[in-house]
């Protein structure tokens, strides 16, 4: 799609909120008209919301419950071109929403992913990377957990990837002090869902006593706030302990 190769061109932390939204109107535009025509399941449900597809407009996008990705196979493009599922992490319940992808749509998935990190970290050399989670989350590398499609996609961009926590979820010590002394004065990256980042980095290490020094690090995490809103923890509150 000619739409998805021009955002790939974009700087798009340059851009004011009007470029953004005639952008984003049009790209979505195009993709509504694509799962329209090409997903009988979504074509039903459009017909019978009574949404104009010749008159698109933002505000009124015809929005789809979630739970839909769960119960219904949901594709776009032919069964045969899938090469690769995601699947949600499930928290809400024990079915898990899933995402098919065709070639296409997979190496767009990464074009725009490497543009969108190389404006966040602003190096293009690649950086040490601390991942917050175990290595044991990427086993199945057909059916990937959102948590290790995010790390793969996110791995590609980093060197001496990381793992720092145990199977149990544990943090382990040992590994992020070596990690954060072999590195000592360098930028690193640190990345992770973020209830991993709370509960099992921010919290082991308060409670440890002993806080690493990690004043050139880039934390992008990403993933659910359902576990942190239970604990009154939202986004700005998160940035200010890690601060």
């Amino acid at each position: 799609m000619e739409h998805i190769k021009n955002l790939i061109n974009y700087s798009v932390f340059s851009l004011d909120k009007t470029k953004k939204k005639k952008i984003l109107s049009k790209i979505l535009s195009n993709l509504t008209k694509h799962h329209y025509k090409n997903c009988n399941e979504y074509k039903k449900i459009i017909n019978f919301l009574n949404f104009d597809m010749n008159n698109f407009n933002l505000s009124k996008m015809p929005f789809i419950p979630v739970s839909l990705f769960k119960k219904h196979n949901l594709l776009s493009v032919h069964k045969k071109s899938v090469v690769k599922t995601l699947v949600s992490s499930g928290t809400s319940g024990n079915s898990s929403s899933k995402i098919y992808l065709d070639k296409y749509n997979s190496i767009n998935q990464t074009k725009i992913l490497s543009k969108i990190f190389s404006e966040i970290t602003k190096n293009s050399e690649r950086l040490p990377m601390l991942i917050i989670d175990t290595s044991s989350v990427l086993k199945n590398r057909n059916s990937f957990s959102a948590r290790g499609a995010a790390i793969l996609g996110f791995s590609r961009f980093g060197k001496d990837i990381t793992y720092v926590l145990n199977d149990d979820l544990s943090l382990n010590f040992e590994i992020l002090l070596n990690f954060l002394n072999k590195y000592k004065n360098q930028k690193i990256i640190i990345f992770g869902f973020t209830y991993l980042l709370w509960n099992h980095f921010y919290k082991p290490i308060m409670s440890k006593g002993t806080i690493p020094n990690l004043k050139d690090s880039i934390i992008v995490h990403g993933g659910g706030w359902k576990k942190l809103l239970e604990e009154s923890i939202s986004n700005k509150k998160l940035k200010n302990y890690f601060k």
